[in-house]
């Protein structure tokens, strides 16, 4: 009954342990009768009758095999219940793990794409710095274009800003595009034009380097500006300019209308004649009763007419702008320290209200010396140009912002009427031919001079680019795939 009661409870174990368990089959091959035998057997060595004996024998083998096999039974669902929650613990804990990886994954996926976010938005503080290879000069050169960028790289709308002279520099403006464009929602880039400020080889350094730009044109500088955009990978970009940059903005945007997505210009010049006789001859302060400013041009004048008279040239005639042009310029080639000087200090003191800020024709100051150098040789370098060799033509092209394109490129203007240097009639000028073209234009003549430092001028070009921003967002540009 032992062999048998223990073989049964191996057999039980054997088979649950393979998953597989069974009721009370012996591991033998043989019957249950087979079994009986043996037992009755074994029972022949017990005293008494043999029959009530082996009845007795068979009643206790059946009640311990019920209570084996009851054992057994009871055994095997202890295991069972206790294996199926271990088994749901285990699933429990798994599905706790994975759902917990999947929250840390969702967490860290949100704190990445903040990063990566923040990453991408630099303030003008931060600017990202660089320097673009422009290729050789005549004069055998290697030319680099300074530039930085800064605001959302990753969503922002591309903005290249243009500044004035030409031979000013970033630096001149101290960060003020800051107040005009969210880093958020712009991507702006600033350079040096070629030959100014951190360029190089730059004019600021030495006068010597003049002779690297003297094929220089607005052309080239605007094809500059497309050599920026493809290294940025930039496809259309809103372009930003006042005084000379309004005249380069206008000019590349008609260039290259495909590339703007927008223009902003301030300060309107158009480089044309009757610009350089209110500007370069004393007619217009004549007739404005303007004191100060009749004395700043006689003191102007009297270099321009002692080259002439030292070259022993003509007389030169004080309304003849072009040729006092031409006689600075050629005064600057050759380094002349106070013809620099001359120059910078009229145009600084033409466009200045502040008496604060107005500068001494007869002493030189060192410190603004370089950038004088650069507005000096540019200015009259390009303005001559754009008079005679290469005329802009700005009023004249104004039709190339329509053509062949899905939407003409609207135009915004922000023009002082006490703008000394850039007269406001010429903004309206500006205006009047845009429309004519049927571009769309937003002008704003304001109370305010010339500089972009003016609070009044800062409300309109803040406005302005607040205003193209709306109109770009909402689709009212007309653009198809903008950038």
């Amino acid at each position: 009954q032992r062999t048998y009661s223990s073989m049964q409870l191996t057999h039980h174990r054997h088979d649950h342990h393979h998953g597989e368990p069974t009721e009370g089959t012996p591991l033998t091959g043989g019957s249950s009768s087979a079994t009986t035998t043996t037992t009755a057997s074994d029972a022949k060595d017990v005293s008494g009758d043999p029959l009530v004996h082996h009845m007795s024998l068979m009643k206790e083998e059946t009640a311990d095999a019920d209570d084996v096999e009851g054992k057994v039974h009871a055994g095997h669902k202890a295991p069972l219940m206790m294996e199926f929650k271990m088994f749901l613990q285990k699933q429990t804990s798994r599905s706790c793990l994975a759902l917990s990886a999947l929250v840390i994954l969702i967490v860290l996926s949100i704190l990445h794409a903040a990063s990566t976010n923040r990453t991408h938005i630099v303030s003008i503080d931060n600017a990202e710095k660089a320097m673009l290879d422009l290729g050789i000069s005549r004069s055998g050169h290697r030319i680099e274009m300074w530039y930085r960028t800064w605001g959302n790289r990753q969503t922002g709308v591309p903005v290249l800003f243009v500044h004035g002279g030409p031979g000013n520099a970033v630096a001149d403006y101290h960060n003020i595009n800051s107040k005009f464009f969210d880093k958020k929602k712009f991507f702006i880039v600033e350079s040096d034009q070629r030959g100014t400020g951190r360029s190089q080889p730059s004019v600021w350094d030495s006068w010597h380097n003049m002779k690297h730009y003297e094929e220089i044109s607005i052309d080239l500088m605007a094809e500059d500006f497309e050599m920026l955009r493809e290294e940025l990978g930039i496809d259309k970009w809103l372009v930003f300019g006042g005084s000379w940059g309004s005249t380069l903005s206008m000019f590349y945007g008609e260039q290259y209308p495909e590339r703007s997505l927008g223009l902003i210009v301030r300060g309107v010049f158009l480089n044309t004649e009757p610009e350089f006789d209110d500007v370069y001859t004393p007619s217009r302060f004549i007739e404005a009763g303007n004191q100060k400013q009749i004395r700043e041009f006689d003191y102007f004048f009297e270099l321009a007419e002692r080259e002439a008279r030292d070259s022993e040239e003509e007389p030169l005639d004080k309304y003849d702008s072009e040729r006092i042009v031409k006689l600075y310029n050629r005064m600057i080639l050759r380094g002349d320290r106070m013809a620099i000087w001359a120059w910078y200090v009229y145009e600084n003191n033409l466009m200045e209200e502040d008496p604060k800020n107005l500068y001494d024709f007869d002493k030189i100051d060192e410190n603004a010396y370089g950038e004088a150098m650069g507005v000096a040789f540019f200015e009259s370098q390009l303005f001559l140009d754009g008079q005679s060799k290469h005329p802009y033509r700005i009023l004249e092209r104004t039709n190339k912002l329509k053509e062949n394109l899905p939407a003409p490129v609207h135009t915004w203007v922000c023009q002082g009427k006490r703008d000394q240097v850039c007269p406001p009639k010429y903004a309206q000028m500006l205006v009047d031919s845009l429309e004519e073209a049927e571009i769309p234009t937003y002008a704003h003549f304001i109370e305010a001079p010339h500089q972009c430092t003016d609070p009044v001028m800062q409300v309109c070009l803040k406005e302005t680019v607040e205003d193209f921003y709306e109109k770009f967002t909402k689709g009212k540009l007309g653009l198809m795939n903008p950038i």
